[in-house]
């Protein structure tokens, strides 16, 4: 058997993990930054994807839509992620804490 090893390693920012109820349907979202930009897994549908930055809707929504194989789905996703983000930074502007910022 051929042996494996790890050629790098990388320091990433903490995921963020949201449940997104939508038509129907149940999408655990665990989302976060990695070193070439953004990631996004659902992992209850079994696909994950890149993101641009957090607040490109469009792209996001192209990315999560080739994977999610539902646009609509995949567009309310990525609204969420951005609103979910702006929501972050502002809370961040403010000084509120990490406990806060979970509550909200």
């Amino acid at each position: 058997m051929k042996k494996a090893k790890i050629t790098a390693r990388w320091k990433s920012n903490p995921t963020r993990e949201i449940g997104v109820e939508y038509n129907g349907n149940f999408y655990h979202v665990i989302y976060g930054e990695q070193m070439d930009g953004g990631f996004c897994c659902i992992p209850n549908w079994k696909i994950g994807c890149e993101l641009a930055g957090f607040h490109d809707v469009f792209w996001n929504t192209e990315s999560l839509e080739s994977v999610l194989k539902d646009k609509n789905a995949a567009r309310k996703i990525a609204e969420i992620i951005a609103d979910e983000e702006e929501k972050r930074s502002q809370n961040m502007e403010k000084g509120l804490s990490a406990a806060t910022d979970q509550a909200n």
